[in-house]
């Protein structure tokens, strides 16, 4: 029989102190610096029968798959939906680990309590607080508003996603709430998964439109409950849940490839969102992540729509990111180069011109609305020239681009102060405020412009991965590096992941 999982925060429980049990972190890890990791019963998806002994990594029987010995050990993420990418075509069967007792079980919703909660109160909620934090720019047009919300009336995975995030960041449930309900969505997406996999064990194709919506409702849950992580400052978790839904996403499309539904644009206009919304989240997510090429190599990038905000530019991103691991970039448009810096800055100015072009479709409802919107393509055109610059080395090998590089992390700095209502955009700037933080070392005041602008923008999101941004920052700070990168792989490898996204 399991143990009942110890209420103090494991931080504290390890330095065998008291915990005051504060949420959403204890006072006791805070007035010492020390990352609280947290309340509660940590669970991680173990894609085998057992996470340990004789049977560890042994996958789940599978029929029509009994040759499986060589496939290496799934990786083991502090993360509640960390899939592994599937082999053969196969999803195989997902089981939980109860970190704090060792018990491996496989979830099985109807065993679960019943969640006597107020429906329309957390649906409510997530309208008009969650839904625009989760976008570029929020309108009646926001897909997380309108189709997720009418399907979550119908799908009790969404629902519960959407019930979780709602109810931490709004406070409006019992504590233990929150993670029941996120514990009761996995439930529900793992049995989904489990339909999936013996739908291809017998040869289908993942093809009509039914499947279409489910792959939908599949993403659409794992995103929102990827951004209840984030709200809890869980960034392995977040992580995780976002591998999950690469997986499920490289899964839907290559197993419908003898259709014409495999086609991008023949896919839904939600399904089409939510891959690019993942697209976002996994490109800033990979500007920090050193130590799996493979994992950056898999990356999803956005697929580019007339209508579809910041797509090349993105792409771009994520091909220096790329090139400066030495890894081979994804094809970019023929125009576009990185081979030097005006070629990499003509590359950014063209894929700047695009967002633009793409936002003349957006209502804005005020002049300063769209006056900061330009701002904005602004402040990620000089963030990215930015991070061009230091990761692809113009900066030490081109005088030039050095002159050029100072200049821009004084312009970037002011441009974020330009913003003529930062609470219209906070989910918006927390990858260049990172950018303008990491190139203002030695320089105390702009220090603190950076340190009270991701203030602010924590207490308008209240997202708490945005303070594990501001923790790097100040040891950033405080250290003797020029370079950010190394600081970031160093704590990458201590499972401290900066989360940008």
């Amino acid at each position: 029989m399991d143990k009942k999982a110890n209420p103090d925060c494991r931080t504290c429980r390890r330095r065998r102190i008291r915990c005051d049990r504060q949420r959403p972190s204890c006072l006791k890890c805070v007035s010492r610096d020390l990352t609280c990791p947290g309340y509660g019963r940590r669970i991680q998806w173990v894609n085998g029968v057992a996470s340990r002994g004789r049977l560890k990594g042994h996958p789940t029987p599978n029929p029509d798959h009994h040759h499986q010995d060589d496939a290496p050990e799934s990786e083991h993420v502090d993360s509640a939906a960390a899939t592994s990418s599937p082999r053969d075509g196969q999803v195989t069967d997902q089981h939980i680990q109860d970190v704090e007792t060792g018990a491996v079980v496989l979830f099985q919703p109807r065993r679960l309590p019943e969640l006597r909660e107020d429906t329309a109160v957390f649906l409510d909620y997530y309208d008009k607080s969650i839904a625009g934090l989760m976008v570029w720019f929020d309108s009646d047009d926001n897909a997380y508003r309108s189709c997720a919300l009418p399907l979550a009336r119908r799908q009790p995975g969404l629902f519960l996603a959407i019930a979780a995030v709602s109810a931490y960041h709004g406070s409006s449930a019992s504590p233990s709430f929150p993670d029941q309900a996120r514990d009761r969505c996995l439930a529900v997406l793992n049995q989904s998964t489990q339909d999936l996999t013996r739908r291809l064990s017998t040869g289908s194709n993942l093809s009509a439109r039914s499947d279409t919506l489910q792959a939908e409702c599949l993403l659409a849950s794992i995103l929102v409950i990827s951004t209840y992580e984030m709200v809890r400052g869980r960034i392995l978790a977040s992580e995780g849940h976002k591998r999950a839904a690469r997986s499920l996403l490289n899964l839907f499309t290559s197993s419908s490839s003898s259709s014409s539904s495999s086609s991008p644009s023949s896919q839904s206009d939600f399904f089409l969102f939510l891959r690019n919304q993942l697209a976002i989240h996994d490109v800033l997510s990979s500007i920090t992540a050193f130590h799996d090429p493979s994992d950056l190599l898999a990356t999803v990038v956005p697929y580019h729509t007339p209508r579809t905000l910041f797509t090349d530019y993105l792409s771009l991103v994520h091909a220096v990111t790329l090139l400066s691991r030495n890894l081979p970039p994804p094809p970019l448009e023929s125009h576009y180069s990185l081979a030097d810096p005006p070629s990499t800055r003509d590359a950014f100015e063209q894929a700047r011109a695009a967002t633009l072009l793409a936002s003349a479709h957006l209502p804005f409802k005020t002049a300063p609305l769209r006056r900061d919107f330009t701002r904005i393509v602004d402040i990620f055109h000089s963030a990215a020239l930015l991070y061009a610059h230091r990761c692809l080395g113009f900066i030490s090998v081109d005088p030039a681009a050095a002159l050029e590089h100072a200049l821009l992390s004084r312009r970037l700095l002011d441009q974020l102060l330009r913003l003529e209502d930062l609470r219209a955009w906070p989910q918006n700037l927390l990858w260049p405020a990172f950018i303008a933080g990491v190139e203002c070392r030695g320089d105390g005041g702009a220090q603190g412009v950076v340190e009270g602008l991701c203030r602010s923008l924590y207490e308008v999101t209240r997202f708490g991965h945005y303070l594990g941004v501001l923790d790097f920052l100040r040891a950033f700070w405080a250290g003797d590096r020029d370079d950010w990168r190394g600081l970031a792989g160093e704590w990458e490898a201590e499972g401290r992941r900066v989360l940008l996204s």
